[in-house]
């Protein structure tokens, strides 16, 4: 029996008992000594850190005192810390084999969980080390992976292996999770113990794509910190290489994203190995990740693994692409000298380069046009530049850029269209201003065809883009080749056009190549021209102005249509030059008899016109009605006072209209030219010139 100590259990400042002192003295008989006082020592008693005697026995790895501390009224077996660590923690995080068998034997709990939810397998499957939260993320060289590194030989591997199988043999749980919901194979991944690797997937295969809190599988980790053999086991064992972690990323992705080259070739390497092209949650491949990260020795691996870099997500962008439109520079450059194609088109037929204007991302447009700018004015299947489209589309930052750039602005597609001409087309003012004001963009439809903008919106009637291209300051009475404005192109259903035009002072008078003003060309239209002809002369275009042929728009109207010419009409100045010869000597009325038009010579007529003013052949209007056999004409001729003076003048020739009218072969004419008076000496001639 032994010595008898009231004050056995009395604890000193650190919480320690006269039991812990002769444990942590390492001293089997010191140990048995204090065991044998009476009264019996608390083995149970806590220090500062909750530690008891069997704590500080199993950590140290003192066989005979945890056989003391576990004899009849044994210690407590499953008591915490302060880090709710039991003793087989301790044993197990210290590689202290015949000490984890000791506790079990004598009721340790293989499943007790500390304040990280970690079992002593999950510390042994860590070869030691307690490894938690997000410590295990960080890279092989930091300081933590190289102290465990250090201390990790074959032999330490052995001992943990052993402890990972008696643990397990007393009913550890293979895939219980800890606070990170890592298992047991995620600490042996990270750690590269690798016998407990392969230990733990020969007794449960499911846990190898068991995902932790952070959305990463064992192999993550294996890859992560360079573990060769960890790695080509979780493969061998059919690890899934394309699994994705939260963000939608898979392994290859991930490690390609932080430029992880090690990783990316352990991945890359042996059987089993990951899909070099993987996309992830956003059809993002590694390669694209590896770029955008401007990791040059991962993109050299990735592409020498065969990488596609023409690999499309959904809208059939290529890698180039997104980077582009991201405005990644250092992507972009990496990816041309990996030999991307700059000229791909997306699912929208856009190339890089636009995609890059198009996000005004200035340095990656510079960047692609560095080494081919022949790519800048390229043709699509519309025959437009990529100007066309940015104009099309209404992309004002594009249009800056690429116009900046050098694009052509003259440049026409296929429908003959020019970016300035598209701009006012789709009303995007801030655009055709920018192309016009900034660039000098010509208002012409093309070089070559020498039309201009103003008069193509105005004869397709775009009263929009007429009011745009005014508004930029295109000039309102530019002249194309053929000396018209665009008022003379003005078709007869564009009143609002012509409207839009006058609304900015467009003038009214100016002649074209052979000297007609607008009024001119919309008089020879006749009467489905009257809405453009009445608003010039509401804005008092001339009236009487003569074309290079000495004619006015009445002698135009005359061809045309009565209704024109009665408008023509109401205005005095007109009436007063009725009987106006062109260079000719033909006046409205020799027109309107030459052409048929009754109703034209009516009005007339009815407004004074002469019938036998003689042209330079001498011919009158009644001369050329006779010739032209015009019976309605001539009708209404005989019954004007000026007839039977009219018909006995002759031409050059010495005719006479009823020489004429018998040479036309109209006998109705030549009735009505008689007054069907065939007793006469002349109805005798006529009759014989007819027989």
């Amino acid at each position: 029996m032994g010595r008898r100590d009231d004050k056995i259990d009395e604890q000193d400042q650190y919480g320690r008992t006269a039991l812990h002192k002769a444990v942590l003295s390492g001293r089997a008989d010191r140990i048995a000594a204090v065991l044998q006082s009476r009264p019996r020592p608390n083995k149970n008693l806590q220090d500062f850190k909750k530690q008891s005697a069997l704590h500080l026995a199993a950590s140290q790895g003192n066989h005979e005192a945890v056989h003391l501390l576990l004899q009849p009224f044994q210690a407590n077996t499953n008591l915490t810390d302060q880090n709710l660590q039991t003793p087989l923690h301790y044993a197990a995080r210290d590689g202290h084999i015949g000490i984890v068998k000791q506790l079990l034997k004598r009721g340790a709990n293989p499943n007790a969980t500390d304040k990280y939810r970690q079992t002593p397998l999950h510390i042994a499957a860590g070869c030691g080390k307690a490894v938690t939260g997000k410590l295990l993320l960080k890279k092989a060289k930091s300081g933590l992976a190289s102290q465990i590194q250090a201390h990790l030989g074959p032999v330490a591997h052995d001992r943990f292996h052993e402890i990972a199988s008696e643990l397990l043999a007393k009913g550890a749980t293979i895939d219980a999770l800890d606070g990170d919901r890592r298992t047991p194979l995620h600490l042996a991944a990270a750690i590269g113990c690798d016998k407990v690797v392969g230990l733990l997937l020969s007794k449960d295969l499911e846990s190898k794509d068991s995902k932790d809190k952070f959305g990463q599988p064992p192999l993550y980790y294996a890859a992560l910190r360079g573990h060769k053999l960890a790695t080509e086991l979780l493969r061998q064992a059919g690890a899934n290489t394309e699994m994705m972690n939260g963000d939608g990323q898979t392994l290859l992705y991930q490690f390609a994203s932080i430029g992880d080259e090690n990783a990316v070739m352990l991945l890359l390497s042996g059987k089993n190995k990951a899909n070099v092209d993987a996309q992830d949650i956003d059809l993002n491949p590694p390669i694209y990740a590896a770029a955008k990260g401007n990791h040059a020795f991962v993109m050299q691996i990735l592409d020498g693994n065969g990488a596609d870099k023409t690999a499309r997500n959904e809208a059939g962008e290529t890698v180039l692409h997104r980077l582009a439109r991201e405005g990644c520079q250092h992507g972009v450059d990496l990816l041309l000298k990996f030999a991307a194609d700059r000229e791909a088109l997306d699912g929208m037929h856009q190339t890089p380069l636009y995609l890059a204007a198009r996000s005004d991302r200035k340095e990656v447009v510079r960047r692609l046009l560095m080494e081919e700018r022949a790519v800048l004015d390229a043709r699509d299947d519309t025959g437009g530049t990529l100007l066309h489209r940015a104009a099309r589309e209404g992309h004002l930052e594009a249009v800056d850029l690429l116009a900046g750039e050098g694009a052509n602005l003259e440049l026409v597609d296929d429908e003959g269209k020019t970016p300035l001409y598209i701009a006012a087309e789709l009303n995007h003012k801030d655009i055709a201003k920018l192309l016009y004001s900034k660039y000098g963009a010509k208002a012409l439809i093309g070089p070559d065809e020498g039309r201009l903008i103003l008069h193509r919106t105005v004869s397709e009637n775009n009263r929009n883009a007429i009011r745009l291209l005014l508004a930029v300051g295109v000039g309102r009475n530019a002249q194309d080749r053929n000396g018209q404005t665009a008022l003379h192109t003005a078709p007869n259903n564009a009143r609002n056009a012509v409207a839009a035009l006058l609304a900015y002072e467009t003038s009214l008078n100016i002649a074209d190549n052979i000297g007609q003003t607008p009024l001119h060309v919309f008089a020879a239209r006749g009467d489905d021209a009257l809405p453009l002809i009445d608003l010039l002369l509401n804005h008092r275009a001339n009236t009487v102005t003569k074309d290079i042929n000495g004619q006015t728009p009445l002698h135009a109207a005359a061809k045309a249509g009565a209704k024109t010419v009665a408008r023509l009409l109401q205005d005095p100045v007109v009436k007063a030059e009725l009987n106006t010869a062109d260079n000719s000597g033909k006046t409205p009325l020799h027109e309107a008899a030459q052409h048929g038009k009754q109703d034209v010579a009516r009005l007339l007529c009815e407004n004074g016109a002469a019938i036998d003013i003689q042209d330079h052949e001498g011919q009158t209007p009644l001369h050329i009605a006779a010739k032209c056999g015009r019976t309605d004409i001539i009708r209404l001729f005989r019954d004007l006072p000026s007839w039977d003076a009219a018909k006995t003048v002759t031409n050059e020739n010495g005719e006479m209209p009823l020489h004429l009218v018998c040479l036309s072969g109209n006998n109705a004419a030549v009735g009505v030219f008689l007054d069907n008076n065939l007793e006469s000496p002349v109805s005798l001639i006529a009759l014989l010139l007819l027989s």
